[in-house]
């Protein structure tokens, strides 16, 4: 592997087989739009959102529902969708070991830049990332989990099917829209106009593009920046209800406990129980 020269990564473990690492970038660096090409074979997990430009001319948003795959060498330019910039978690992996998983050629062992980041995975990474913050994980239990991870996210498949450039660049726009205005409240008419596309197209487009609805999307950007927020602060869990757009304390509440089996109160405090353990 490529050894890591971008001022704005820290590498947090390092192996012959991996490495594991944090990116941040503030929107006021000059450098921002673009932190020059990618070097090593990356898997990205997004933490604050950004809508990434690559040089063949495809975009997409990434933000905490997806997983991204960058190909050594490759150039993008980064467009900021919120005031805090770029921060992401990353995992590079020995040129043999993607040979053995991926299938594509060594310069290009990933085939699709993006792919669904199931909200397991998701509380999987941030638990890993911040045993290893606090020096609590072992270099195996990085590795096994990192490699374990990139098995099962390869084999979700490749988001869309095809589709025409118009149809595409309409959804990720409304997903940049999503991204930037998820603690608001949102109206399809909105979104819609902001994409110049009829409602009624918009809603049946996203759904056969991404999967899930609009709404769904949405519901699933708020939680987890919840989550984020409810793990990493004591703030009161009535203002990240508000400050995310939930009509109520008890409608988060409600929607936290179906998505992840528990309040968010019992959440944090799991959370707290199993920092203090470790």
């Amino acid at each position: 592997m490529e050894p890591v020269r971008c001022p704005f990564d820290e590498v947090l473990h390092h192996s012959p087989s991996l490495l594991f690492g944090e990116f941040r970038c503030r929107v006021q660096e000059p450098r921002f739009t673009d932190t020059g090409p990618i070097e090593n074979h990356l898997l990205v997990v997004p933490s604050r959102p950004v809508e990434i430009h690559f040089s063949r001319g495809r975009s997409v948003v990434a933000d905490r529902t997806r997983v991204l795959f960058y190909n050594r060498g490759t150039r993008y330019r980064r467009e900021a969708l919120n005031r805090y910039g770029d921060h992401c978690l990353w995992f590079a992996f020995a040129d043999d070991q993607l040979a053995q998983r991926c299938g594509g050629p060594a310069h290009r062992p990933y085939r699709d830049p993006v792919r669904h980041l199931p909200q397991s995975a998701y509380l999987e990474i941030r638990r890993l990332y911040a045993r290893v913050r606090r020096g609590a994980a072992d270099p195996l239990e990085v590795e096994d989990t990192a490699f374990s991870l990139l098995a099962r996210l390869l084999e979700t498949g490749v988001e869309t099917g095809p589709v025409s450039a118009r149809q595409q660049r309409t959804v990720t726009a409304a997903e940049a829209y999503l991204a930037a205005h998820y603690g608001e409240a949102v109206r399809l008419d909105e979104v819609a106009t902001a994409v110049a596309c009829s409602p009624f197209h918009l809603s049946r487009l996203f759904r056969r593009l991404r999967g899930i609805g609009l709404h769904q999307h949405l519901s699933e950007l708020r939680l987890r920046d919840a989550v984020d927020r409810v793990c990493d602060s004591d703030e009161p869990l009535t203002d990240i209800a508000m400050d995310l757009g939930f009509s109520s304390p008890s409608h988060f509440s409600s929607r936290f406990s179906d998505r992840l089996g528990v309040t968010p109160s019992r959440f944090r405090q799991q959370w707290m129980e199993t920092r203090a353990i470790s």
